[in-house]
């Protein structure tokens, strides 16, 4: 997974709704954050940073959901009519106008269309909505990374067994997963996230964040970070490049998400670009829509027809 797919806000926010709530074990836990301080394997961060770990809380929710979101079915309501009804509309083309500045910066260096960036953005976080559910993203990529102690995988998975014959049925097979590997999601969960802890630290690093920003930094359930909800792995590329930029500042977003969409070639496919970014049909086809009322508005947005 290179950026973390909304779909995973709306199952967020469906539990949430729910009031679902798994407690596990607190002393394993416990024993399991020594075992991810111990195997993280990263030379290049601080320690000061790493730490941490032994700080940070069990997100439940963040666990709860990545074992159990390859059971959901995805969204039982048309999308597409939710995100562009005329309140959603008239947000994003003001969202537009304010940022418009620091859209056409990014259109011409990327070339990436500001609508598309725009209609995306709104997509991810609602701009920053306080509506989503926000997560502390120490607590949020620590708590998957620690699926890699075996003793605590064990525990997890027995604790969700009644929560996975519950949520079976939302597929239209539900046999076919009698048999399915629940020990090896449990590694691929924590390979991913170990992976993502140590671009985390080595962001903060060449942030020179200061051991409260790392503590204090907020995300999705999963650890997806900023307006543009890049898991961190994915983020650290293009930090590398350019130190100064800032999850949690829309002109920096703008760079993040139209450098991405770049690099993963929308000049030649859009909806491959957009593929990459998120998975889902209707996500993309939301994007595409929203984005083409946006170029109907404002041909000229950027003092030039948008290509």
């Amino acid at each position: 997974m290179k950026i973390v797919n909304l779909i995973q806000i709306w199952v967020g926010l469906l539990y949430a709704s729910q009031a679902f709530a798994v407690d596990f074990n607190q002393g394993l836990w416990e024993k399991a954050l020594t075992t991810v301080e111990k195997n993280l394997n990263c030379s290049d961060c601080k320690s000061e940073h790493v730490k941490l770990i032994r700080q940070t809380k069990i997100n439940s929710r963040a666990i709860e959901l990545k074992f159990l979101n390859i059971l959901e079915s995805g969204p039982t309501t048309n999308r597409l009519l939710e995100y562009t009804t005329p309140d959603s509309i008239k947000k994003v083309e003001s969202f537009m106008q304010e940022h418009r500045e620091n859209l056409c910066v990014s259109y011409s260096e990327t070339k990436v269309d500001p609508a598309v960036v725009t209609a995306l953005l709104y997509m991810e976080t609602l701009f920053g909505s306080e509506d989503i559910p926000w997560f502390k993203a120490m607590d949020s990529i620590v708590s998957l990374a620690a699926l890699e102690d075996p003793v605590f995988a064990f525990h997890v998975i027995e604790t969700l067994k009644p929560s996975m014959q519950k949520y079976k049925k939302y597929r239209d097979d539900p046999k076919k997963w009698d048999a399915y590997d629940w020990n090896k999601r449990a590694k691929w969960i924590a390979e991913d996230w170990q992976m993502h802890l140590r671009a985390f630290f080595r962001i903060a690093k060449m942030q020179k964040w200061k051991s409260d920003k790392v503590k204090s930094m907020k995300s999705s359930w999963a650890g997806a970070l900023g307006y543009s909800q890049f898991m961190p792995n994915t983020a650290l590329p293009y930090f590398k490049e350019d130190k100064e930029l800032d999850f949690w500042v829309w002109k920096d977003s703008f760079r993040l998400t139209s450098m991405y969409l770049r690099d993963e070639g929308f000049a030649k496919d859009t909806q491959k670009a957009l593929e990459a970014y998120n998975s889902p049909k209707w996500y993309r086809d939301t994007i595409i829509h929203l984005s083409h009322i946006m170029r109907h508005k404002h041909p000229d947005f950027c003092d030039k027809p948008l290509t």
